[in-house]
């Protein structure tokens, strides 16, 4: 770690110099007003210098430990080279006619920089026609391009002292613009080659820590006796390949295995699969177009290979869709279409008779009737149930723009957020269903399906910017808002008073309202009383806690109350009609309007209750 922490330094260290060095030489190459100050100029090329010296010795220091990549190393000589800052003396005076190695614009000879191995040859003087002389600087690839007569930093300095104008003049101007390119292109470059350096170091250290934490978490979880989803899976397939007369006695307990969802299924999972089946005993059903869970490691290919290997007789295709409407069914072919172009599932191309019964044939059955049924395994769908005609598209797409993700997104969010508000108030659809014959499409009848609610908060923005409401059905938000939480917690105190915490939680909530001494003094009096009492059991002698303000008492009275009242209904109600009972009863939604965003709080509070009472229309729910 201490040899990592080291290298990250010096890396580091000599990527920031490299840039610094850059954005010096990008802004020297703005004009300077011809009024600045000559001598502050002057002191500016003896700092320039400075720098620069210090940043070859740094990297002198670095290539010497002998720890960059030889090609690493190859493209530091070059840089080396480039900012060589003798020459840079040397190519000042010259530009100044001067023989002798000082100037009054020039910095101090000091020497120059230790390490340094470069000779460059003198220029001969520009002719008439601007031909310059040459530079030639050895240890340099030969396939890079040297820059004429003078470096670009001594060009880049003179543009400070002299003003832009005297440069663009040269004859030389359009070679200095190559120049410049190729050694922006060198300095990133190198300074990519170091971050790959520095993320390969990074990934190492990463790999032996999580073999190393690997190692320790097993350790753990076999001194405790533990194991994780993980090794569920994978010690059972341990299991039953070492121990086969286990797989022996399981395959005997099952005449059929049937398989739902399969193309969900994982590599692990078809494994123990493959360890408890016969051959013929394996029923499965599954839709590839319906594979969410890669996340997972779900590999629907799969599903796809069973197909394959199956015999025809053994598929049955059930392409027959009896929700959707044929315009929506047709955009959904088209797209699998271009996915599957080949039908690469085994798929014939015999249309599916939709008057043949789903059922199996019979034994010895006529094996024309058979294949009419069995034969067609398209991904097609059809549609099997009749809508009534609509004037408008089945299928909008709204395609995001943005420079980025977030951007997108935003852009996104607004223009559904439009497109529901255009559709409400020109009444462009009407709404048919069995209970209603047709009416006017509202807000209730959207929804908008995320994969995941990461960037939920944008759309919820746009909604309300454009006063559209709406309220989140599911997810970590739902069920995570104050107002769904207290509810929650006020329901666990019902079926369970002992519970302290969420009891201090209700105490704490709207529904209640005590403040925290009045939530003191009753825990203080529940557990430190000799007899040591419960916080519910507190609630009843709250009169002989002189210490509690009258408002609070008064109110942990009510709720007493109001809990003994609840639980002598619960028995014989529904859950959905006791949520109900309690916010008409603790006027919580009308409290919820007090707060901020409170028409989404109150919003929430009803989609709760209608939660609850469609899922009773499955089965009842009680607490």
């Amino acid at each position: 770690w201490k040899q990592t922490d080291f290298k990250k330094s010096r890396l580091k260290s000599f990527k920031e110099n490299l840039i610094q060095l850059y954005e010096k030489i990008r802004n020297a190459c703005v004009p300077i007003p011809e009024t600045v100050n000559q001598n502050d100029l002057s002191q500016d090329i003896i700092n320039s210098h400075n720098e620069i010296e210090k940043l070859v010795n740094e990297i002198n220091e670095i290539r010497s430990e002998k720890k960059l990549p030889d090609k690493t190393r190859e493209k530091v000589e070059y840089v080396l080279e480039q900012w060589n800052a003798s020459n840079l003396q040397n190519d000042i005076n010259k530009l100044y006619g001067k023989k002798e190695k000082h100037h009054p614009l020039s910095p101090p000879s000091q020497g120059g920089s230790k390490n340094f191995h470069s000779v460059t040859t003198p220029s001969s003087p520009p002719s008439k026609g601007g031909e310059t002389g040459e530079v030639k600087t050895t240890g340099i690839p030969p396939d890079i391009k040297q820059p004429p007569e003078r470096n670009i930093l001594t060009l880049a300095l003179l543009n400070k002292v002299k003003g832009i104008h005297s440069v663009i003049n040269l004859s030389v101007s359009k070679d200095v613009k190559e120049t410049l390119s190729n050694l922006r292109e060198e300095l990133k470059n190198l300074i990519g080659l170091l971050a790959e350096d520095y993320s390969t170091s990074i990934k190492m250290v990463l790999r032996d820590f999580l073999v190393n934490f690997d190692i320790a978490y097993s350790e753990l979880k076999r001194a405790e006796s533990l194991i994780d989803f993980t090794d569920l899976e994978a010690k059972t397939i341990e299991l039953l390949k070492n121990k086969k007369y286990i797989a022996k006695e399981i395959k005997q307990k099952f005449k059929y295995i049937l398989i739902d969802e399969f193309q969900d299924i994982s590599r692990l999972q078809k494994t123990i699969i493959d360890l408890i089946r016969n051959k013929d005993n394996l029923f499965i059903v599954g839709d590839e177009k319906q594979s969410i869970y890669g996340f997972r490691d779900a590999e629907v290919e799969i599903f796809q290979d069973i197909q394959k290997d199956s015999d025809r007789e053994s598929l049955i295709s059930l392409n027959e869709n009896f929700r959707s409407r044929p315009q929506v069914l047709d955009f959904i072919n088209h797209i699998f279409n271009r996915l599957w172009p080949d039908n690469s599932t085994n798929q014939q191309e015999d249309p599916f008779d939709s008057t043949s019964p789903i059922s199996p044939p019979s034994e010895g059955g006529d094996e024309g009737e058979v294949s009419s049924l069995l034969t067609n395994t398209t991904h097609q769908l059809k549609a099997g149930a009749e809508f009534s005609n609509k004037p408008v598209p089945s299928i909008e797409i709204i395609v995001a723009e943005g420079k980025d993700k977030t951007e997108a997104r935003k852009w996104e969010s607004m223009e559904i957020a439009k497109r529901i508000k255009e559709i409400v108030d020109k009444g462009e659809i009407r709404i048919t269903n069995k209970r209603e014959r047709e009416r006017n499409i509202s807000y209730r009848d959207f929804a908008i399906l995320f994969r995941s609610t990461t960037d939920i908060k944008l759309y919820e923005h746009s909604l309300s910017h454009l006063d559209v409401p709406y309220y989140v059905v599911s997810g970590r938000g739902f069920f995570n808002t104050t107002e769904i939480t207290d509810l929650m917690n006020l329901l666990k105190v019902i079926e369970s008073p002992l519970d302290e915490i969420n009891l201090a939680s209700v105490l704490k909530s709207p529904f209640v309202g005590i403040d925290d001494d009045a939530l003191f003094r009753l825990a203080d009096y529940a557990h430190n009383n000799n007899e040591k009492r419960l916080l519910y059991q507190a609630l009843d002698e709250v009169d002989t806690i002189k210490e509690i303000e009258t408002h609070s008492r008064d109110r942990i009275i009510q709720f007493t109350q109001f809990l003994n009242e609840v639980q002598g209904i619960k028995p014989r109600t529904s859950l959905w009609n006791l949520i109900s009972f309690i916010l008409r009863k603790t006027e919580f939604q009308s409290k919820m309007l007090l707060f901020s965003n409170g028409k989404k709080r109150y919003a929430n509070l009803l989609k709760i209750v209608e939660l609850c009472k469609n899922q009773e229309d499955f089965e009842p729910l009680t607490l």
